[in-house]
């Protein structure tokens, strides 16, 4: 008898130990019913963009929430907000920071009812990962940053009932299948970044989308299983960030997840982006042409937020646009570090980060890249070789011009710090990239213009320029004086920036901009007899210059 209980002990033991180690190691629950206290349900007329009619409505902790009236159901409605309200609590735990205020949450309303703005948002009356996902991103705008996150809310969803996706074995295997044909792809591979963009139907299609989006619940649920919730909360809380020891555990995760699946790939990080969500709608709109360009998603950067136009990135492709942006910031990050650094007496207490906008497709004025200073934006057209050519200087605008700067405002002289920094005061790494962005055929362009240092075999900014402004100057030799400032190009207005702080220092030339162009009153000279300063002091730096003297003998000068 004695041994009899022993062995139903030991099977009772063993059943406990067997529902455990279910619990530990599967941990989700089937899905339960949330409820609310002192629920104040309000009826009211809805008059929407697509739709118009009664609408029962709650405003419960930050949100508000609308069911159509004739399909309302109060029990539902009430699990349905406390579901989400549970989840925002979460990750205003998890991710705290900035909620927008008064979400507005249509349940039940298609998009075509529903225009959705930054504060309103139409979900599905099923509760799902992706309505839920959609709710939040509203909510926690600025919370999220990498594609992670959306696999972290999804197994703390699982695990708290908040929603039952659970499959079968077979169905489970299925998924992996689709997940690994679709990585096989070697065009495909790069989805396992799990950047935002890539959860989404913004870029790419909804195949794409789909299955990028089931990759990370699956290695979510996999991560937390090998680990733990709470390592996998850590780590997803710093995916986005620039961290390179947090980089490196993902990428080798990601790898031994795709052995567990049964994938022979292998994974490499093309470009781990922290993508945000943007709310800046409309983000540039060109008055001349009615020309408005648009932004899903900003990169937010210590000192810049990056806005890629949707259908820039759509033209070029997602690869190309994350190469060329890997390659150019991080030069300039360097380039805008030492403008900064260079005018830091002139600069504001509180210099407003500077958005840099992309218009490739979309651009139509003759300008390849501006400055509006009203929006602290810089506008870069047609591509990415702009980029590398001008945004350097459209930043220096940044820095010279607005509230509390060199420049109030724009002004006629406003191109000379741009131009002097640009071209000689800075080193100006992303201009150092143009040549990749053409053929030999412009290499040799440049060099019958002078824009080339013949020693060190590539293109030179300030060589150009030097050779340019000498060259018009023996061109206007048998011409009347006196110049006019308003007569110099921009190598011009560089030289004479060079030749002003070099000789006076930079003071003098904020002092001379800051007098609207006074030469008399800041130097005690005219415009003119500093002109011809300039002058002699550029000759010896030319001295001996080969181009620059074949160039004036085919001139016959």
């Amino acid at each position: 008898m004695k041994n009899k209980k022993i062995a139903i002990g030991l099977v009772l033991g063993i059943v406990f130990a067997m529902i455990v180690t279910y619990i530990v190691f599967n941990g989700r629950k089937s899905e339960v019913n949330y409820t609310i206290q002192d629920a104040d349900w309000q009826k009211q007329n809805c008059k929407l963009t697509g739709w118009s009619g009664s609408c029962t409505s709650l405003t419960y902790k930050d949100s508000t929430y609308y069911f159509k009236t004739d399909s309302f159901d109060e029990k539902t409605a009430e699990n349905y907000v406390g579901k989400i309200s549970a989840v925002a609590e979460y990750v205003d735990t998890v991710f705290p920071g900035t909620i927008t205020p008064d979400v507005k949450v249509y349940v039940g309303f298609s998009e075509e009812e529903v225009v959705e703005k930054n504060d309103q948002v139409a979900v599905e009356n099923k509760i799902t990962m992706d309505s839920i996902w959609e709710i939040l991103k509203k909510r926690n705008t600025a919370a999220w940053d990498a594609a992670e996150e959306y696999g972290l809310l999804y197994v703390y969803c699982m695990e708290n009932g908040i929603i039952d996706e659970k499959s079968e074995k077979k169905e489970k295997q299925k998924i992996q299948d689709q997940i690994k044909e679709f990585i096989g792809k070697e065009e495909n591979i790069n989805f396992l970044d799990f950047n935002l963009p890539m959860i989404e139907a913004v870029y790419f299609n909804e195949e794409e989308a789909d299955t990028t989006r089931l990759a990370v619940k699956e290695f979510a649920v996999w991560y937390k299983d090998q680990n733990a919730f709470a390592e996998l909360e850590e780590l997803c809380r710093k995916a986005g960030s620039k961290d390179d020891e947090v980089q490196e555990k993902l990428t080798e995760s990601k790898n031994e997840w795709l052995k567990d699946i049964g994938s022979e790939k292998t994974y490499q990080e093309m470009g781990k982006i922290a993508f945000q969500y943007n709310n800046y709608e409309g983000f540039y709109a060109n008055s001349r042409t009615n020309n408005t360009a648009h932004a899903t998603y900003k990169i937010e950067q210590e000192d810049a937020i990056w806005l890629w136009d949707d259908d820039d990135v759509r033209s070029l492709t997602y690869k190309e646009m994350v190469e060329n942006y890997m390659e150019l910031e991080q030069l300039r990050r360097f380039d805008f570090a030492e403008a900064r650094a260079y005018l830091k007496e002139y600069l504001p207490e509180n210099l407003n980060k500077v958005k840099i906008c992309t218009k490739f497709v979309k651009a139509k004025p003759p300008e390849p890249s501006q400055y509006l200073v009203g929006s602290d934006t810089i506008v870069i057209n047609y591509g990415w070789a702009d980029v590398a050519h001008y945004l350097l200087h459209e930043y220096v605008h940044h820095l010279a011009c607005g509230t509390d700067k060199i420049f109030g405002a724009r002004h006629f002289l406003d191109e000379w710090f741009p131009t002097l920094l640009e071209t000689f005061e800075l080193e100006n790494r992303e201009n150092s990239k143009l040549l990749g962005y053409y053929d030999e055929d412009y290499a040799e362009g440049l060099k019958e213009l002078g824009y080339w240092d013949e020693k060190q075999n590539t293109y030179s900014l300030s060589m150009g320029r030097l050779r340019y402004t000498w060259k018009q100057h023996k061109l206007k030799a048998k011409e009347i004086y006196p110049v006019s400032v308003a007569e110099l190009q921009y190598a011009q207005r560089a030289v004479m920036s060079k030749y002003i702080v070099d000789q006076y220092g930079l003071e003098k030339l904020v002092e001379l901009v800051k007098s609207d162009g006074y030469f008399q009153e800041v130097f005690g000279k005219s415009f003119q007899d500093m002109y011809f300063e300039m002058i002699e002091w550029l000759e010896p730096q030319l001295e001996g210059d080969e181009w620059l003297e074949s160039n004036l003998i085919s001139l016959r000068l």
